[in-house]
């Protein structure tokens, strides 16, 4: 079974009003780590802050949210939105290897690209490759320990192989310029390398964690077994 799956709708209009919606933070955000050289994320907007001053950016709120094509067709499939993210990649850059929220991990990513997503893609690892153990990882939790075995501590030097691609065997991989739905709950990456653009991506999680199989069944039934 793959890893991904390509929607059947693109939603080119919802990627359009995106864009324009969130032109500022994006441009304001890539200026800013690109300075520092680092990568972005931020939690647009939570079911669990519905308040306006937790929100981002005021020109995205949960009447913006609405107005997307793909929020309503989650809904009617029978989700609820949990979050949305924003997340932006500086050109020509490898990001670190993860499982999204760790411990506990979180089994699918929507992920629409909103700009500069030609050239990038996301990769798969074996899953087994490293498993156990919890450790957080710029402020996320990840699950680092080598099935050698050998632990990774806490020491940067310990964390070297969750940015070395050398190290990975890697198992699936496909390009993040489409609107798509990912397998979030094993050891993934985003490849930027190569790429001279800045990848931005609007990420959609669901209430209740759903799986992966589930998502794609409920949220496009007819394409499943012909994209496994």
């Amino acid at each position: 079974m793959k890893n991904y799956h390509v929607l059947k709708k693109q939603y080119q209009s919802d990627i359009e009003l995106l864009n324009n919606k969130l032109d500022e933070v994006i441009k304001k955000r890539i200026y800013h780590f690109a300075k520092s050289n680092s990568e972005y994320t931020s939690n647009l907007i939570s079911i669990y802050h519905r308040s306006p001053e937790y929100i981002t950016t005021p020109l995205f709120t949960w009447d913006t949210l609405n107005e997307l094509e793909i929020i309503r067709n989650i809904r009617t499939a029978g989700f609820e939105i949990h979050h949305v993210n924003l997340f932006i990649q500086l050109a020509d850059k490898l990001a670190e290897l993860h499982i999204d929220d760790g411990a506990d991990p979180r089994h699918v990513s929507i992920n629409l690209p909103l700009r500069g997503c030609k050239g990038s893609n996301v990769l798969w690892i074996r899953p087994d490759q490293f498993t156990s153990g919890v450790l957080g990882v710029n402020g996320l939790d990840a699950l680092i320990t080598n099935s050698k075995p050998r632990t990774i501590g806490s020491k940067p030097s310990d964390l070297s192989v969750l940015r070395d691609s050398t190290t990975w065997d890697i198992v699936d991989s496909v390009s993040a310029n489409q609107a798509i739905i990912l397998k979030t709950d094993t050891w993934h990456a985003v490849d930027n390398r190569g790429n001279l653009d800045h990848r931005c991506v609007f990420a959609i999680r669901l209430v209740k964690n759903p799986g992966f199989e589930e998502t794609i069944n409920k949220l496009e039934p007819t394409d499943y077994e012909t994209n496994s």
